[in-house]
C-alpha cells in the first residue's frame, strides 16, 4: 500500500538526498540553461569546416605577424608559424615585462623562452588584434 507524504515530507526527504547525493556531483551541477547554448555552438562547429577554420585562423595570424613587424618586431621563424599560432621573437631581458605591459592591455600570450606565442582564435576579434597591436607599441616604446 501507498503512503502519502506531505510536501514538508517531502523537502526533507529531497534534503536528505540531495546532501548525500552531493559527493558524487564532482562539484558540479546540472544546468539545463546551457543546452541551448551547446546546441547552437554544435550547429555553429558543423556549419564550419577544417579547411575554413584553417583559413581563418591563418588570415589572423598572418595579420598580426605583418603588424607586428611594422612594428619593427621580428617573428621567430615563418617556417615554424602555424594557421593557428605564432611567434614573436622578444630580447630576453625584455620577455618578462613585454609579457606583463600585455597584461596591462588586457592581452593574455604564452612566454616560451626569449618569444611570445600568439594563438588567436576564431572568436579573436578586430579589436582584440588591436589591444594585442597596441600592447605591442607600448612594450617596444612606439605610442
Amino acid at each position: 500500500m501507498y503512503r502519502y507524504l506531505t510536501a514538508a515530507q517531502l523537502s526533507e526527504i529531497d534534503r536528505r538526498v540531495h546532501n548525500g547525493a552531493r559527493r558524487f556531483d564532482v562539484g558540479e551541477r546540472t544546468a539545463f540553461e546551457t543546452t541551448p547554448i551547446a546546441v547552437a555552438a554544435l550547429e555553429q562547429i558543423q556549419r564550419r569546416t577544417a579547411q575554413a577554420l584553417a583559413e581563418t585562423l591563418c588570415a589572423k595570424a598572418a595579420q598580426i605577424a605583418r603588424r607586428a613587424e611594422d612594428l619593427g618586431i621580428q617573428l621567430t621563424t615563418r617556417a615554424a608559424q602555424t594557421s593557428h599560432m605564432l611567434g614573436l621573437a622578444v630580447a630576453p631581458e625584455e620577455i618578462q615585462g613585454t609579457a606583463q605591459r600585455l597584461r596591462n592591455f588586457n592581452v593574455f600570450v604564452g612566454v616560451r623562452g626569449s618569444s611570445i606565442r600568439i594563438s588567436p582564435h576564431v572568436y579573436t576579434t578586430d579589436q582584440d588584434i588591436a589591444r594585442l597591436m597596441s600592447g605591442l607599441a607600448a612594450a617596444a616604446g612606439k605610442t
